[in-house]
């Protein structure tokens, strides 16, 4: 039987400390917490870059952003590869903008590409009932805009 002696777990890096968001209703949630159950998508994949930004967080940016996972999950689940994923396909380019005035602070809209799709291939694969519209902004690059908010 091994056992773990203190130089072996010296051997290891010094992870960082979780990053924190501080939701509206003033829920503590850890930022790489899934937005909506069992999808790949991160609050990480929301937020700015300049965590100052993110006090601004309404909660009617957050149930704009949890509707739009949640139909970027049901995309997802509609695709062949949905269940050989180890790790997460998509890439985020711009989604809660609390310093823009075109609507980017509602979350409703999402950049995003996903690995091994084109922008063709994503919107071929939205379900028929759908809150998502999705509009190529290059071969690979997807704008999704939520429709209908529950």
């Amino acid at each position: 039987m091994h056992t773990t002696t203190e130089l072996e777990l010296d051997d290891f890096p010094e992870l960082p400390e979780p990053t924190m968001l501080m939701l509206p209703t003033g829920e503590s949630i850890y930022a790489c917490r899934a937005l909506v159950r069992d999808s790949w998508l991160q609050w990480l994949d929301v937020l700015p870059p300049d965590k100052e930004d993110w006090a601004e967080l309404t909660e009617e940016a957050v149930h704009g952003i949890q509707e739009l996972a949640r139909g970027l999950h049901q995309l997802h689940r509609n695709l062949p590869n949905y269940k050989q994923c180890n790790e997460s396909p998509f890439t985020v380019s711009r989604w809660w903008d609390p310093t823009d005035d075109e609507g980017w602070q509602e979350g409703l809209f999402c950049l995003f590409k996903m690995e091994g799709q084109t922008a063709e291939s994503l919107i071929s694969a939205l379900p028929r009932k759908t809150t998502l519209k999705l509009t190529p902004r290059s071969t690979h690059w997807v704008e999704a805009t939520l429709l209908l908010v529950h």
